[in-house]
């Protein structure tokens, strides 16, 4: 026996003892569909098109990194009655490491790949390897066809309930529209400027707004000493007044790049649940940053 064979087999236990110990209310397995999902803003976009017919579980909690979490044995027994596992399917090492283990714990569990007809970007230096960028939900227009790859998955399940999900899918993606036109319009003046994160999670954020994300992190790694003088080299020559941290991620590094060209440190969440006024938030403290 392999020893990933062995803790697959070892987490389908543990989630079958935890059942046995600790079952789950009877409003668990209702009329509607349970959904699993990565991260909190799949979360967001499933509740929208679901619209109360979906109960969503999200497997990497808000602060918690999804390039390291560990599901809690709570969570798997959670994820034994999902009937889908909507996945981000764009390589985040999350579901690398995970995505096998939880088919073992559900076998009968439906995987529903949310990157179907998106482009993606290629790594901005978060992980080691050549894969894609994983971070594509910063994009609303990537979003909006997230929105409709969750409703093509849903009417699967739930086909009386199909033209719902649709709809919700059709308004939702109007103001995901309406949403990049707004930032579009604050951020045109900024096009070509450039803003330092330690995470390079906003990669497909600045693509679509002609913005250039410098980041702190090499390949999931602190940066060296050579490379820590090149950023501040070039936060320097760029006038960044502003580094952009996010909770789940160390800032000592940017810490030491802050103190070196006297830039503050601002909270960016890319993993926030509040989708919509999370993307709003990081345009309007952009777009402050470059007017300073």
């Amino acid at each position: 026996m392999t020893t990933l064979k062995a803790r697959i087999e070892l987490f389908a236990g543990i989630a079958a003892l935890v059942l046995f110990l600790f079952p789950l209310p009877a409003a668990a397995a209702g009329d509607g569909i349970t959904a699993a999902v990565t991260i909190a803003p799949q979360a967001f976009l499933v509740d929208r098109v679901g619209a109360g017919r979906v109960e969503t579980l999200v497997m990497v909690p808000p602060g918690s990194d999804p390039h390291v979490y560990e599901p809690r044995p709570r969570q798997l027994a959670l994820l034994s009655r999902a009937a889908v596992y909507f996945q981000l399917g764009s390589g985040i090492e999350f579901e690398n490491a995970w995505m096998g283990r939880f088919v073992a714990v559900n076998p009968e569990m439906k995987i529903c790949d949310l990157s179907r007809s998106i482009e993606l970007l290629p790594s901005s230096g978060c992980h080691t390897g050549s894969g894609p960028d994983p971070h594509y939900w910063l994009s609303p227009r990537k979003a909006a066809r997230m929105a409709e790859n969750i409703a093509i998955c849903l009417a699967r399940l739930d086909p009386g309930s199909a033209e719902l999900y649709r709809e919700n899918a059709r308004a939702l993606a109007a103001e995901l529209s309406a949403l990049h036109e707004e930032i579009s319009e604050l951020l045109a003046p900024h096009r070509g400027r450039a803003f330092l994160v330690f995470h390079p999670a906003w990669s497909y954020f600045a693509a679509e707004y002609g913005l250039v994300e410098l980041a702190i992190e090499d390949e999931g790694k602190e940066p060296s000493a050579r490379r820590l003088k090149e950023l501040i080299d070039e936060a320097r020559r760029r006038e960044i007044s502003t580094i952009f941290i996010a909770p789940a991620f160390p800032a000592a590094s940017a810490a030491a790049i802050g103190d070196e060209i006297s830039a503050r440190l601002v909270e960016l969440d890319p993993l926030s649940g509040d989708y919509l006024s999370n993307l709003r938030k990081a345009a309007d403290r952009l777009d402050e940053d470059f007017r300073r």
